[in-house]
């Protein structure tokens, strides 16, 4: 794959699918780069994950371009933006994705509705969906509004 910008077809054997958001993300970017990137974000990730000092001060650094995005795009007020400590804010998801993970863990024969969950956990029907695509424990298969969870096995370390 070549990029047109630098030189590439137009032919469909030289595109690659992506979603808009990760092609936006993408922008001028050689595959080298994007692979660092990524690998860079596996690592941020994984620092998050364990709130480490690392992991905070990347939480902080997120919010912190979030909110210059919304203010740039006039979606909020800075006061609004002010109000929450990012990281407070991240232990709160991952104590509720773990909530989740729990009690799929326990239920793995059932398909679940987001408002199911939301009842059984107490975690805001609006988070759930977003709160167990976001986790590598878990793979979801949705299916006519109801949602079938499988239980990824814990990564044998050497």
């Amino acid at each position: 794959m070549v990029q047109r910008r630098k030189g590439g077809l137009g032919s469909i054997d030289n595109y690659l699918p992506a979603c808009t958001s990760c092609n936006r993300l993408r922008w001028h970017r050689t595959g080298a780069a994007l692979r660092e990137l990524l690998l860079l974000g596996i690592i941020a990730k994984s620092e998050i994950e364990r709130l480490t000092v690392t992991g905070k001060e990347l939480v902080r650094v997120r919010a912190e371009h979030v909110r210059r995005a919304a203010i740039r795009r006039k979606r909020r007020s800075v006061d609004q933006l002010r109000l929450r400590d990012p990281v407070l804010i991240e232990q709160v998801r991952q104590e509720d994705r773990n909530t989740l993970i729990q009690f799929l863990r326990k239920h793995l024969k059932r398909s679940f509705t987001a408002a199911e969950l939301s009842r059984h956990t107490g975690v805001a029907k609006e988070r759930v969906r977003r709160l167990l695509e976001t986790s590598v424990k878990v793979s979801i298969n949705g299916h006519g509004g109801r949602y079938t969870f499988q239980s990824r096995p814990p990564k044998k370390r050497a």
